[in-house]
């Protein structure tokens, strides 16, 4: 018997891939001679770095970004390799350069609705400028790709906090930058 083991996180208990364990170790207990191939999985959302990273040999980067309400938050992002192929160095087609790593992150990392207590929920003041931090520093790293997982933020600014993080302004009428959130 083979048996596929995909869970997602369990929120706040369990990663997708810590989840992926515990069930593969429930499962031999009752059937010991299964094989068992495991996949942990994610939406986008917290552990979605974790579940492409264990799966594609990946290398895990920290990096201090500004949390959602501004907060200093510790996150992480990986490196996978990559798995494109070569192109062909002969006939009409000019070989094209491979990217030596593309870049995995999680918006939840650095923009994520767990890095905010109860008591300070408010999508109007959150912000995405921490993962466009974490946008950077892949950049910085020469990074040839970049994934994102977008889930689990506790933002709604469409994406502006990340990208005056990247450099870009966002003006009022009065020429006066507007503030985060």
């Amino acid at each position: 018997m083979r048996v596929l083991v995909c869970p997602q996180e369990f929120k706040g208990s369990l990663t997708a891939v810590e989840a992926t364990d515990a069930l593969v170790a429930g499962l031999q207990q009752v059937l010991p001679n299964a094989e068992m191939d495991r996949c942990p999985i994610a939406d986008g959302g917290p552990g979605t770095v974790e579940a492409i990273a264990s799966a594609a040999n990946g290398r895990y980067t920290i990096t201090d970004v500004d949390g959602p309400l501004g907060d200093p938050v510790v996150a992480r992002w990986a490196r996978i390799p990559d798995t494109t192929p070569p192109a062909p160095t002969s006939g009409p087609r000019p070989a094209v350069p491979r990217r030596a790593h593309t870049a995995v992150i999680e918006m939840a990392a650095a923009s994520g609705l767990l890095l905010v207590p109860g008591d300070r929920l408010d999508p109007r003041r959150a912000s995405t400028y921490g993962t466009g931090q974490l946008l950077r520093a892949a950049l910085n790293s020469g990074v040839g790709r970049i994934l994102i997982g977008v889930g689990g933020s506790a933002t709604n600014d469409g994406g502006t906090g990340a990208a005056l993080a990247l450099g870009a302004r966002f003006l009022d009428d009065q020429e006066e930058s507007l503030p985060l959130g």
